[in-house]
């Protein structure tokens, strides 16, 4: 059986999402999100940037309604940066991690970093 995480916590970066579809969720929003005390080891962490309300509008989703290789290169929505990635596994040791769009790398991402740092670590991603 899998142990269940003890607890979640939840990081709203809707204003920031709202202002722009490119928003890269940072180490400074988990730190802003930690007032109340900090990110406990083996949390799951959700990512709240309002882009589910767009759903299933694809345009206001995921900034196009294009599809195949035009539309990956018109995708906008917001994700996770890599250095916040990079802090989430080596400084609170999360178990898992969940955002409200399409990918955990934002829309113009071509490298996919925070998949691969996450997935290195067997860390899911839930989208």
């Amino acid at each position: 059986m899998i142990p269940v995480a003890q607890k979640y916590v939840s990081v709203d970066v809707t204003s920031a999402s709202e202002a722009s579809p490119d928003y890269q969720v940072s180490v400074a929003d988990f730190q802003r999100a930690e007032k109340g005390g900090p990110i406990p080891p083996e949390a799951i962490v959700l990512i709240r940037t309002g882009f589910s309300s767009r759903w299933p509008d694809a345009v206001r989703y995921l900034g196009t309604a294009t599809r195949g290789e035009d539309g990956a290169a018109q995708l906008h929505f917001p994700g996770l940066h890599p250095d916040a990635a990079k802090w989430l596994i080596a400084e609170r040791r999360i178990k898992a991690i969940g955002i409200d769009t399409a990918s955990i790398d934002y829309g113009q991402s071509k490298l996919f970093e925070s998949h691969r740092l996450l997935y290195e670590r067997d860390i899911p991603a839930f989208e």
